[in-house]
């Protein structure tokens, strides 16, 4: 269980700092290039995808996928919580509702 947890946090702060850092090189960029927000995006993911792609090559591919793995299955966890949660919520709310076969009211 601490390894889930040890890996969710890794997760969550690694996909904010990541996220702030992308969003920070675009914007750097569109101001000292002039190009739009879409190009200078397309520009910072190639230089990204690049770089990362020449440090880590040594790391097995079957690592990679494994990693994908886990990061979509983690997302698809948190995702089914959430949606069960507002289902419960939503049930509270209205508790003599009729509901669709996802769930949702009709």
């Amino acid at each position: 269980m601490e390894s889930v947890q040890a890996f969710m946090l890794a997760l969550l702060d690694v996909g904010d700092r990541l996220t702030r850092l992308v969003d920070n090189l675009i914007e750097g960029y569109v101001e000292s290039a002039g190009c739009s927000e879409d190009e200078a995006t397309a520009e910072i993911l190639t230089m990204i995808f690049g770089t990362t792609s020449v440090r880590l090559a040594t790391v097995p591919p079957a690592d990679f996928e494994r990693a994908t793995e886990l990061l979509r299955r983690a997302f698809t966890v948190v995702l089914a919580d959430v949606e069960a949660a507002a289902e419960l919520a939503r049930r509270r709310e209205l508790p003599n509702h009729a509901t669709s076969t996802h769930g949702r009211p009709l």
